[in-house]
């Protein structure tokens, strides 16, 4: 963009930055509509601080210059602040107009207008947490952790996915997280949101731990897993039980007639607890049809930890009170 700051002027760093994107916009160069850069990009160009640069944002997003879309970035207004409240005023006419032609009343019109734009507040409020993990069951068994949590909004992304497009995640979340395995490479691929960066650790589930240690020795033990990552998660931890002497495995719809000869004699079966039946209706229906037989499955339950999650409860209502001003609901 063509931006110098200098930092011995006695105009301050973001107050510089501003008026020059103003004046780029004013002149043209930057027309209505066009993308900022990011703040990452910015923070290379120039030099500046994140802080700095989106102080400087603040200042133009106040003056009507630019307009900031959570998830999108930062643009070119196309409307001055005058022009965008006319604009706004007549689609709120149109609305009500709209509304009435239903039957509904102006009170009511005014309670569902006070409705949406509270739920669109709260939405644009709630921190954005990327998770990323090394399959799909990992990331299946946070989902269902995480499902009830207030005030969260959850991007999950596979590990092998997330090293393709590293900057879908970077520029999104507020708060990136994924396992003490997968750390060090995540922090190598976005060097400038480290301290944005947390990692856990996840173990198996203390009811699922309980069941496993219950199987007699002489059991016949199965396990199917939609990936052989997730399959070989669960044999490594698998091994530190003494018990489980017999074991075979099944990985997707991978020689399904083995898999259906093999459960005819199983004793118990081990299965991730959120898979989707849909995205394997041959194997799912070979497990149903094991536990329409009365056959014993064990679902192999792999979350965060306690101490894992308690710390990042702490740190998404630290970074919660920052973007808001109320409580966390």
């Amino acid at each position: 963009m063509n931006l110098s700051i200098d930092k011995s002027c006695k105009t301050a760093a973001y107050k510089q930055l501003s008026e020059q994107i103003e004046e780029q916009i004013l002149s043209g160069t930057l027309k209505p509509g066009d993308k900022l850069p990011t703040e990452r990009m910015l923070e290379e160009e120039t030099g500046l601080s994140r802080g700095t640069i989106k102080t400087a944002f603040r200042e133009l997003q106040k003056s009507g210059k630019i307009i900031t879309i959570q998830g999108s970035g930062s643009f070119v207004a196309k409307y001055n602040r005058e022009e965008s409240r006319r604009v706004a005023r007549e689609t709120f006419q149109r609305a009500i107009e709209q509304m009435r032609a239903l039957g509904i009343t102006p009170p009511e019109c005014g309670q569902i207008f006070s409705q949406v734009l509270e739920e669109f507040l709260h939405d644009n409020a709630k921190v954005r947490v990327g998770w990323i993990d090394c399959c799909e069951e990992c990331l299946s068994s946070i989902r269902l952790q995480l499902k009830n949590m207030r005030g969260i909004v959850l991007d999950t992304m596979v590990l092998q996915d997330f090293r393709r497009n590293p900057r879908q995640v970077e520029e999104n979340a507020d708060l990136i997280v994924t396992t003490s395995k997968h750390y060090d490479e995540v922090a190598f691929s976005v060097p400038a949101r480290v301290d944005h960066l947390e990692k856990v650790m996840l173990d198996l589930k203390l009811d699922s731990v309980i069941e496993i240690v219950k199987i007699p020795s002489n059991c016949h033990v199965s396990l199917w897993s939609g990936s052989q990552t997730f399959l070989d998660i669960m044999l490594e931890v698998l091994e530190n039980f003494d018990n489980l002497e017999q074991i075979r495995t099944y990985v997707g719809e991978n020689n399904l007639a083995e898999m259906a000869k093999g459960l005819h004699d199983t004793d118990v079966l081990m299965v991730p607890p959120a898979y989707s039946p849909s995205d394997y209706p041959d194997a799912s229906a070979l497990i149903a049809e094991y536990r329409s037989n009365g056959g014993r499955i064990i679902p192999f339950d792999y979350q965060l930890n306690k101490g894992s999650m308690v710390h990042f409860e702490d740190r998404v209502l630290e970074i919660y009170h920052a973007k808001n001003s109320r409580p966390f609901e």
